[in-house]
Formats: structure tokens, sequence, C-alpha cells
């Protein structure tokens, strides 16, 4: 069963994702296939266990999530660089414009940085994406009637990630997800915008 600290786990640690979590997340979206966050960690367990299915469910979740780009270096974000220690002292080496060991961080971070998880997410909260099946991909026959169940969970992702962000001070972007939640559900407009002016009355205070 996939649970907020689950999913917090995950977003912050993708790379962890393995076979276990593969079957976890297909059953998930078995029930509840518009919901983008899982289909990103879907693919993400499938390209980290180098599953056979991969590219097949790739091309597939690619029409159900409308920034693509931010889809692709969602999977193929960098891995943490480790430096194997040396037992011997090495040789010495012709200059090399390549940095040291020791030097490596420092060379990491001036190079173009990659999109971190939460900012990834967050291009998919801005895109709010919805189902738009790609003119490359044959066009699916979808039910417009969407089922209660799925939207709802969609709700629950966006506010899950809500309150991640007010527990982080994130207040613009807490505020920017429950404007969005008031979009998709009108009837609980009058509660997200309650916690919208506790966030802007958190906000004048800090």
């Amino acid at each position: 069963m996939l649970d907020e600290k689950w999913i917090v786990q995950y977003l912050a640690h993708p790379d962890l994702l393995g076979t276990d979590d593969v079957a976890e997340l297909s059953r998930a979206l078995e029930r509840y296939p518009y919901c983008h966050v899982s289909r990103m960690l879907y693919l993400k367990a499938l390209h980290n266990v180098g599953h056979l299915s991969f590219d097949a469910e790739l091309a597939r979740g690619a029409a159900f999530i409308a920034d693509r780009k931010a889809l692709f270096e969602w999977i193929h974000r960098a891995e943490p660089v480790s430096v194997p220690q040396p037992t011997v002292a090495p040789a010495p080496q012709p200059f090399s414009e390549e940095p040291a060991p020791e030097e490596l961080s420092q060379w990491m971070d001036r190079q173009p940085s990659r999109k971190s998880p939460e900012e990834l997410i967050d291009r998919f909260i801005r895109t709010n994406p919805r189902i738009k099946p790609a003119s490359d991909y044959p066009r699916e026959e979808k039910d417009l009637s969407r089922p209660s169940q799925e939207i709802l969970s969609e709700q629950v992702m966006t506010e899950t990630l809500a309150r991640i962000y007010v527990r982080q001070k994130k207040y613009d972007r807490a505020i920017e997800a429950y404007r969005i939640l008031m979009l998709k559900n009108p009837k609980k407009s009058g509660y997200f915008a309650d916690q919208i002016r506790e966030l802007e009355k958190l906000k004048e205070k800090n």
C-alpha cells in the first residue's frame, strides 16, 4: 500500500526503487492509471532494475505525462558519484584537465545542474498535466468519465506534496499546490482557501 511516508522516501531517493517496488507500483497504476506521481516512480523503478518492459512502458507512460523532458530527466537523473580509494600510491600522471578525485565535488558544482526530484515534481505541479496522447503514439479510446477514485488519488498526491512543502517551510510552493487543488475540487475550495490564508500568515512571520 502506497502511503505518504513511502512516497516521500522514494521521491527523495528514487535510485532505491527495486523489483518489489515495480510490482507494488504496477498494482497502484492498475487502480489509478491517471496518477502521474505513481507513474513517474514506476518508470524509474523499471529503469533501475533493467526491466525488459521498460521501453514499452516508457512509450505508454509518455502519453500520460505532458512534460516529457521532465520525465526523461527524472528517469536518467545522475547517480551519486563514488571515487574509489587507491590501495597503493598511484604513479605520476600526465597533466589532464579532468578534475582530481579530491576536487570532484567542486568540479561537479561547476557543471550544468540537473533538476532535483523536488524541482521536477514542481514542474509537474505547475504544468498540471492532463491525459493527452501524443501524435507519435497510437491513440487509444478512453472513457471520458473518469472514476471518482482515480480523480481522488491525484488530489491526494497533490495534497501530500503541499503538506511536504509546508513542513519544509516552502510556503510559496505549498500555496501553488493548494491553488491547483482548488481548481480540481471546487467543492473543497473553501478549505483550500483557508490553507492558503494560513500559509500567507506564516510567510509574513518568517
